[in-house]
């Protein structure tokens, strides 16, 4: 799968088609976390400067893994554009923006620990999309996780700051019925997916 995923983002990278890419699912489980986070860290070690971004509030499992006592992450810098100048969102996002082990990988939490998601307007709220488009001119490739797209709409809401998909399925356990409904349902993800494994 990684093997795969990589041909699928550094032929895109080669034809300067995608800098934002996001892997998805139809249900939760079928591996795109940590296809992801293998994708981000086999990346950094080809010298391209990644971030990895826990773009899932509701279960954050990249941010469970990498930074589980983050105290703030996506979330409230997102929340910050808008109030606050280029030099402290530039700030902020030095002290969220965390380097990991590996040379050129860089991860971004999705939120803090305590942190109360009342409203996910946010998601597909002009914040974000210019958050991400700030990162595209820091990061040869971002790299997002979101939350499965086949009962939750945040991957759609966020499609049009997305370059392109990399859709994950369980072979041999998820029935194609259920990935063709799931991108059924979100045809901005569909439009923009570059590949499934």
């Amino acid at each position: 799968n990684v093997q795969l995923a990589t041909q699928f983002t550094t032929d895109n990278m080669q034809a300067n088609e995608a800098k934002v890419i996001s892997f998805v699912s139809a249900r939760p489980g079928e591996g795109k976390s940590i296809t992801s986070c293998f994708l981000a860290k086999h990346l950094a070690k080809t010298g391209a400067r990644v971030a990895l971004i826990d773009c899932d509030f509701r279960r954050p499992s990249l941010t469970h893994w990498f930074l589980p006592g983050a105290t703030t992450g996506f979330y409230e810098l997102a929340s910050r554009i808008g109030h606050e100048n280029e030099k402290s969102i530039a700030m902020d996002l030095a002290s969220i923006c965390r380097k990991t082990g590996q040379e050129n990988l860089f991860f971004i939490p999705a939120k803090g620990a305590n942190t109360s998601i009342a409203n996910l307007n946010l998601v597909g709220s002009g914040q974000m999309h210019a958050l991400i488009n700030y990162l595209k001119q820091i990061f040869d490739v971002v790299l997002i996780d979101l939350p499965p797209i086949l009962n939750i709409v945040d991957a759609r809401v966020i499609a049009n700051s997305i370059d392109s998909f990399i859709l994950l399925a369980h072979w041999g356990k998820t029935d194609r019925s259920v990935v063709s409904k799931a991108l059924h349902r979100a045809p901005e993800v569909f439009k923009k997916t570059v590949g499934s494994l």
